[in-house]
C-alpha cells in the first residue's frame, strides 16, 4: 500500500511537470510589456505596457481589455486572490487601484514619485508600493485599507517589495539591507543574515515570497556585482 501511494504522487508530481513545460501566445496585442500579475486561479490577468496603458483579462488570457488608465511607464502591478482588486503603479507617478476587476480606476493620493515595484496581500487590502529613486523622502508606502489610505516611513532607496497572503509581513530591499516588517509596515527592521550587497539598488522588483511570508527570494542582476 505504502508503494502505491508513492507511485500515485509520482504521477502527480509528473502532470504537474508536464503542464508546467506547455506554453501558449495569449489573445494580448504585441507591445512592450513590463510587467504582469495573476488571481490565485490564474483566470484574472493584468499587465503593464512601458509606455502605454494597462490591460486585464478575465478569461487566462484569451482576450484582452484595455484598461482607462493614462498612457505611462507602468513599472508594477499587482493583484488580489480572486483578481478583482488590482494596484497599478508607473514610474509617471500614478498609483492607481481597483476594486472591480479593472474596468474603473481610482487615482491614489501619493507623490508624484517614480514608482517601481508593488505587492499586495491576498484580500487586496494591505498594498504597498516603492520608489526607487534617491532622495524620495519615504519612498515606501502602505496601505491597510485596500488604497484608502497611505502610511509612509523613513526607509530610503526601496527597489522592490513583497508581502505574505495575509499582509502582516513585508519586505523591502534598499541599497546594501533586505528590510521586514511584521505588522503591515508599522514598524521596520533589517534582516541581520541577508548578504550586504549595495548591488540590491535596481528600478525592478526581484524580491519574492512564499504566501506564509518564511521563504524569501530575492536576485541581483549580474551585470552591477
Amino acid at each position: 500500500m505504502k508503494k502505491l501511494l508513492l507511485f500515485i504522487a509520482g504521477l502527480f508530481v509528473a502532470a504537474q511537470i508536464s503542464l508546467a513545460q506547455t506554453w501558449s501566445v495569449t489573445g494580448a496585442p504585441t507591445n512592450s510589456w513590463e510587467c504582469i500579475a495573476s488571481s490565485a486561479d490564474g483566470n484574472h490577468l493584468i499587465a503593464g505596457v512601458w509606455p502605454g496603458i494597462v490591460y486585464f483579462s478575465t478569461n487566462s488570457g484569451t482576450t484582452w481589455t484595455p484598461a482607462p488608465t493614462p498612457t505611462d511607464e507602468w513599472s508594477s502591478v499587482a493583484s488580489s486572490a480572486d483578481g478583482t482588486k488590482l494596484l497599478a503603479v508607473s514610474g509617471g507617478g500614478w498609483v492607481l487601484t481597483s476594486h472591480d476587476t479593472g474596468i474603473t480606476w481610482i487615482t491614489n493620493n501619493l507623490p508624484h514619485f517614480y514608482w517601481g515595484s508593488s505587492a499586495s496581500s491576498a484580500d487586496g487590502n494591505t498594498l504597498a508600493v516603492v520608489s526607487p529613486l534617491n532622495g524620495d523622502p519615504g519612498s515606501i508606502f502602505v496601505s491597510t485599507n485596500a488604497g484608502l489610505n497611505w502610511v509612509s516611513n523613513s526607509l530610503r532607496d526601496a527597489t522592490g517589495v513583497a508581502m505574505s497572503a495575509d499582509g502582516t509581513k513585508i519586505f523591502a530591499v534598499a541599497i546594501a539591507n533586505v528590510w521586514r516588517s511584521t505588522n503591515s509596515g508599522m514598524t521596520w527592521a533589517p534582516l541581520t543574515n541577508a548578504p550586504a550587497l549595495w548591488a540590491w539598488v535596481s528600478p525592478s522588483q526581484y524580491i519574492a515570497s512564499s504566501a506564509d511570508g518564511k521563504k524569501l527570494f530575492y536576485a541581483v542582476p549580474s551585470d552591477i556585482n
